[in-house]
């Protein structure tokens, strides 16, 4: 499976015309094709630990919270000491 992809077919960025050289983030909707594709956010609400080494802007934090407040998950104290960001 591949990350999602604009009307035109091509991979679109999101936001990304403020990065300098050899900046690189990750845009928001493949953070959460990703947590979809892996099951990452059904594993955070079960009680495992999620490492972001590289959040950046924290896309993947993001698409968690935005999940939790889709499926109407309450989020924990507990469930964000759970979410490291390096």
């Amino acid at each position: 499976m591949m990350p999602p992809k604009g009307k035109t077919g091509k991979l679109q960025e999101e936001n990304m015309t403020d990065l300098r050289v050899g900046e690189v983030f990750t845009p928001q909707r493949w953070a959460k094709w990703l947590l979809d594709r892996w099951g990452i956010f059904d594993r955070w609400v079960a009680g495992e630990s999620i490492c972001d080494p590289t959040a950046g802007r924290g896309v993947f934090a993001l698409a968690l919270l935005e999940e939790a407040k889709r499926q109407e998950v309450a989020v924990t104290g507990e469930m964000l000491n759970r979410l490291h960001l390096n």
